[in-house]
């Protein structure tokens, strides 16, 4: 990014952080006007329109994005791995599950945090269950044995030997009250084996 256009986008990238979004827009402007397609200048955009809840435009800009690394190979790894996670979730907003699904899928390819890549694979099994492929018993063991795929290259936590008589089971929710989860999860809370385990919320 040459200098003009880098000060241009921090500036831009200051004014949107104040929650100035027609100041930021106007500094992507004069981003396109100096590098024309400039990715960073789209992914401000994108934030911009995210921020106003404008999804089309959302998805219009990041689909710029994706559409340039498709045709031109891949030149920030970072940034294309964020457009698509963005990606997903705007087409998430919208309605559009299947859509959604693949763009978070995509957005695992490229995302190199660990961590980060299972939030983009757990995103994708989400959006998935408001999609008719959520049916699909091979669509969903597809997912979640890439799901286990990815845990396999996280640091196990050390192994502990306890001599508890029951399997002590801890159930961690913000919905435990009034809350349609906790009315869903009554009988699991209830109707477990008291001989066999012990439960904790």
């Amino acid at each position: 990014m040459a200098d003009q256009v880098r000060e241009i986008y921090e500036q831009a990238v200051a004014v949107f952080r104040d929650g100035d979004y027609a100041a930021a827009m106007d500094g992507v402007r004069k981003i396109y006007i100096l590098q024309p397609g400039c990715l960073r200048g789209l992914l401000l955009e994108a934030y911009i329109h995210r921020a106003r809840q404008a999804w089309s435009s959302e998805i219009h800009a990041l689909q710029q994005i994706t559409s340039f690394a498709a045709q031109n190979g891949v030149m920030d790894i970072s940034l294309l791995a964020t457009a698509w996670s963005l990606l997903g979730s705007a087409w998430s907003a919208v309605g559009e599950s299947t859509a959604a699904r693949k763009a978070f899928l995509h957005s695992v390819e490229f995302e190199k945090d660990e961590a980060q890549r299972l939030q983009e694979y757990s995103n994708a099994i989400f959006v998935t269950n408001h999609d008719s492929a959520g049916d699909d018993l091979n669509v969903m063991r597809s997912l979640y044995a890439g799901y286990r795929k990815l845990l396999h290259n996280i640091r196990p936590f050390p192994v502990r030997r306890y001599t508890h008589k029951k399997l002590r089971i801890g159930y961690l929710s913000a919905d435990f009250r009034l809350h349609p989860v906790a009315y869903f999860i009554a009988s699991l809370l209830t109707g477990f084996d008291r001989e066999s385990f012990v439960v904790y919320c």
